[in-house]
């Protein structure tokens, strides 16, 4: 094995290792002692969780680690601070880096230095011409030490980290290449604590929210969100539509059906760029919620 994916999401932890053949040769998940649907920075100095977690991923992977060039892992989207911003296309990286900077110290004005930032233009150009808007990614920095001191727990060197949703979204475009580029695409993936959609176009992103499943009424709000897509993007043609996640039973929202009437539903198979090997293939032949592993896929596509 030389490569291994670990993903970090609700009370669970998952594992794909891969091949030099770039085959996955191992796919499992262990039920965790941490939620990680909640904040994780509560444990960033806790060393005894940090040991246990080294402890669980260990038991799943029952293979020789010091093989493993490359570790990478996949967090719950809840650890990002995720918003859209407007951002003026006349301005300069700089300009536009400050203007993040300012609109992080907004929410976190102590601490907004301790984020690794990013940010994704979406090329919607609601307001003028010049004014775009863009996602603006943050994950605490203590957050991804968490990762890290996990990995170095158990003598991994942590090569990347990434979102859950935006990994997922390496999976489409490589696998559904001759559907995202005639029209957009919506992808929900379904997590215990959260809904998390976007609309892909032209093989990039083009919007994004999340809805929270705190309580009973998220399903309202769900609703909400897809009828409030077409008035987002107001040339917003969904024909096709793309879930995956642990909390996916199998059974699209009904939400998704009435409101993108005619669009297909599609269970995201993750395993066209890292594919599964005939050993796993035969071993995961029956299970039908292999889309959970989407995230991992997808960031496993990405270190290659």
């Amino acid at each position: 094995m030389e490569k291994l994916i670990l993903s970090f999401s609700d009370e669970f932890i998952r594992a794909i290792g891969i091949n030099n053949l770039n085959e996955i040769i191992l796919m499992e998940e262990v039920s965790s002692i941490v939620d990680f649907g909640k904040d994780i920075s509560y444990y960033k100095n806790n060393t005894t969780v940090i040991s246990e977690i080294s402890q669980l991923i260990l038991s799943i992977l029952n293979t020789d680690i010091s093989k493993i060039k490359k570790t990478g892992v996949v967090l719950d989207s809840a650890q990002a601070f995720l918003n859209i911003i407007p951002v003026d296309t006349n301005d300069d990286e700089k300009t536009i880096n400050s203007q993040i900077m300012w609109e992080i110290s907004n929410y976190f004005p102590e601490t907004y230095n301790d984020f690794n930032i990013k940010y994704l233009r979406l090329s919607n150009h609601k307001y003028t011409a010049n004014i775009d808007e863009a996602l603006l990614i943050a994950i605490d920095k203590f957050k991804i030490d968490f990762c890290r001191r996990i990995c170095n727990e158990i003598k991994l060197g942590l090569s990347s980290v990434e979102i859950d949703h935006f990994a997922a979204e390496k999976v489409l475009t490589d696998s559904y290449k001759e559907k995202i580029p005639v029209n957009s695409v919506l992808l929900t993936g379904h997590k215990a604590g959260r809904i998390d959609l976007s609309v892909i176009t032209n093989g990039k992103i083009r919007y994004y929210e999340f809805i929270s499943k705190d309580d009973n009424e998220y399903h309202d709000r769900f609703e909400k969100a897809l009828k409030d897509l077409p008035v987002n993007i107001p040339d917003l043609n969904i024909k096709d539509i793309f879930v995956y996640g642990g909390d996916f039973s199998g059974n699209a929202d009904e939400n998704l059906t009435e409101i993108f009437k005619g669009a297909a539903i599609n269970v995201i198979d993750p395993f066209f760029k890292i594919k599964l090997s005939r050993e796993m293939l035969s071993e995961k032949s029956g299970d039908k919620n292999l889309h959970k592993y989407a995230p991992l896929c997808g960031l496993a596509s990405k270190m290659n």
